[in-house]
């Protein structure tokens, strides 16, 4: 803006500030004159108010008109739209609003910055879950070796098996066992007066459901059938049916967990006639975990 120019300029917003809106409003058009592109946004700034002043809204109204003709900042595109909705309203001869925003006294104006949009956060990729020699929580099979005791009616015997359960479907398992009994100071000929010591061997094999529950400590139980064989020389039968209801936990969730378990077992009669032959049997296990169910 050449240096005549912003004198006048600085004119016509001295008298608009003074009160003195004629004067201010020759100012301007004389500075538009000189320069009618945008530099001279102050000076229709101050027409356009100084117009309102002198009650001559539709003066105002073509000089806003042309002003908003212009590629305008931001702001100065808000001061437009605003002194427009005013105008609009105004009829010729009503007393004019005060004006809601003074011109600057600056001779050019210079744009805004626009708000920088902000960035978006990198997108997070989940990391791998990290490889594990482990099966899931839900194996296939599991095949267990372990040892405990056991007590038929007055017979104490150390106990060692194995067994090996599968997944039928859903909770369900199938399970065979094979249990030995050994009790070193059982009665040899079961004959009253002979005080004779010997090591009984007593062998079991059962074969039955179980119910498993997934879980951090697995727990199950299972019912099977059993068959009870007599080690010889014995004065019982060699082979005695039986039953045998339990369960147990299978603590940890790799491929080998320690698994505490208990049974109430129920045979039938040794001797021709005779009664029934309660016991139980506890013990510990090593469960080997084998394959993926899930």
């Amino acid at each position: 803006m050449a240096s005549g120019q912003a004198e006048q300029v600085s004119a016509a917003y001295t008298a608009f500030t003074e009160g003195d809106h004629a004067g201010a409003v020759t100012l301007a058009r004389e500075a538009i004159a000189l320069d009618p592109s945008i530099a001279t946004t102050v000076a229709r700034k101050v027409l356009i108010l100084s117009l309102r002043e002198l009650d001559r809204p539709a003066e105002a109204l073509a000089e806003l008109n042309r002003y908003m003709a212009f590629e305008l900042v931001v702001s100065d595109r808000r001061w437009a739209d605003q002194q427009e909705s005013e105008l609009e309203v105004l009829a010729p001869g009503a007393p004019a609003p005060e004006p809601t925003v003074e011109p600057e006294p600056d001779t050019e104006t210079e744009p805004e910055p626009e708000p920088e949009a902000e960035a978006e956060p990198p997108a997070v990729e989940p990391k791998p879950e990290p490889a594990t020699a482990s099966p899931s929580a839900r194996p296939r099979a599991v095949i267990a070796v372990g040892g405990g005791f056991q007590q038929l009616t007055t017979w104490s015997y150390a106990a060692f098996g194995v067994e090996a359960s599968v997944r039928l479907i859903g909770p369900l398992w199938g399970g065979l066992d094979s249990q030995v009994a050994l009790s070193p100071r059982a009665d040899c000929t079961d004959q009253p007066g002979d005080e004779e010591d010997c090591t009984a061997l007593f062998t079991t094999i059962g074969l039955g459901p179980q119910i498993r529950f997934d879980g951090p400590a697995n727990p199950y139980v299972r019912v099977a059938f059993q068959a009870g064989i007599n080690g010889t020389p014995s004065p019982y039968r060699v082979v005695v049916p039986g039953v045998e209801i339990g369960g147990g936990i299978e603590l940890g969730r790799g491929v080998v967990s320690v698994r505490p378990r208990a049974a109430f077992r129920l045979f039938g009669p040794l001797r021709e006639g005779g009664s029934v032959v309660p016991g139980v049997l506890v013990g510990v296990d090593l469960a080997l975990r084998v394959g993926d169910a899930s």
